[in-house]
């Protein structure tokens, strides 16, 4: 395989990260097949660079339906609605039996071939890609100078470092959103957790309906009564031990990675804002007695959700999809099995959200719409009090 074409390889690698502020998004375990993606001129791009050799065009067609493929798969992945692809194939000579150059196999989509085509005219110009993609032309240009294979290999080594490095300090800057804060809450929530069910089960039994009335499980005859402090203790009460394992693991986790995002103090916020409005919206809407954190456990999905709302490309790149699915399941249960409070789900997940508007995150400056979500919060939390008192009364 020629040095000369992996020089040019890592070249555009480079240069497309280094000036067009492009990242990795995918390196191939032969560092041959490599995805990047970025933006020019507001534009979202998915940039496919591939170091390869094919002796027939049936093959290289079938790599470009399949790189297409993985371009849509990179859409999703990513939430880049109006993203389009550059295929970039880098190669010593074109398959023997290619005639023309390639052609585009979506609107959306084009193929280049960058080969020594003896003039016949099948392979695209380097600085084609600059006019496609609007990038400067120079990036994409011939390489300066003829130089023997030894210098190829020790310029591509150096584009490929310069490469690696480029992206560990775009990933070092993406984990610095994970680092506003230490998990002290969240462990010291799960210690509490675990010694008020044992108080519950000294007690009577977690499973009993009068035990956990009388600790502060929510209990709509006793908030209607002037007991409101229902709405705070009902999120530290669980019913048996596989409830209280199963939100403990998920604090363990949504509100571990949360109290990191958002720091201790505006965690303490969200958590508790989310768990007070989840057990509101349940006593509004649900007559049973409940109890749990889980309320307070989807106010942290909806702190992740702001996130994916004020940096979507970075909530895609790292949690999107985990987050997604795992909160799509959790909904989906709710809404099958008729024993789980869904209404505090919820409304743990909206005042979750909007608590997260409030509190935004590190680093942000105070905004008009933080003073909206305040007022936004206080009335729903207002208006589903109100509503439980009317129907309970």
């Amino acid at each position: 395989m020629s040095k000369r074409e992996t020089h040019q390889f890592w070249k555009f690698t480079e240069q497309l990260m280094e000036e067009e502020s492009f990242r990795l998004i995918d390196v191939g375990p032969d560092r041959k097949r490599i995805w990047l993606q970025g933006d020019v001129n507001g534009q979202p791009w998915v940039v496919r660079m591939a170091r390869v050799e094919y002796e027939r065009l049936e093959r290289l067609e079938e790599d470009r339906r399949e790189a297409e493929k993985s371009f849509h798969g990179w859409k999703r992945r990513l939430a880049l609605r109006k993203a389009k692809f550059a295929n970039v194939y880098i190669t010593s000579y074109p398959p023997a039996d290619m005639e023309a150059p390639m052609e585009s196999g979506e609107h959306e989509a084009y193929s280049f071939l960058f080969a020594d085509d003896n003039g016949r005219g099948i392979a695209d110009p380097p600085s084609a890609v600059s006019t496609y993609l609007k990038t400067n032309e120079w990036i994409w240009g011939e390489l300066e100078e003829e130089l023997d294979p030894e210098e190829h290999e020790q310029r591509a080594s150096f584009y490929r470092r310069q490469a690696e490095n480029k992206q560990r300090e775009l990933e070092q800057q993406d984990m610095s959103f994970f680092s506003s804060g230490k998990p002290i809450v969240t462990y010291t929530v799960l210690a509490l957790l675990a010694a008020i069910f044992l108080v519950l089960e000294r007690a009577g039994s977690s499973m009993n309906i009068n035990t956990l009335i009388e600790l502060g499980a929510k209990y709509n005859p006793g908030i209607v009564e002037g007991e409101w402090w229902r709405l705070v203790t009902a999120m530290f009460l669980h019913i048996g031990f596989l409830h209280l394992f199963m939100n403990s693991l998920a604090l363990f986790f949504i509100g571990g990675i949360t109290e990191r995002i958002y720091g201790t103090g505006r965690f303490i916020i969200i958590y508790f804002a989310a768990g007070v409005f989840a057990s509101t919206v349940s006593f509004a809407m649900n007559e049973q007695v409940s109890a749990g954190a889980s309320g307070a456990i989807f106010g942290c999905f909806g702190a992740l959700l702001y996130l994916g709302l004020a940096h979507q490309r970075l909530f895609f790149r790292t949690l999107g999809m985990n987050v997604l699915v795992i909160l799509g399941i959790n909904l989906a249960f709710g809404f099958t099995v008729q024993a789980v409070d869904n209404g505090a789900h919820i409304g743990g997940l909206i005042g979750g959200f909007i608590a997260s508007v409030f509190v935004h995150l590190p680093g942000h400056r105070w905004q008009f719409v933080r003073i909206g979500a305040f007022v936004m919060f206080i009335l729903a939390f207002a208006t589903f009090f109100v509503i439980g008192m009317y129907r309970w009364s």
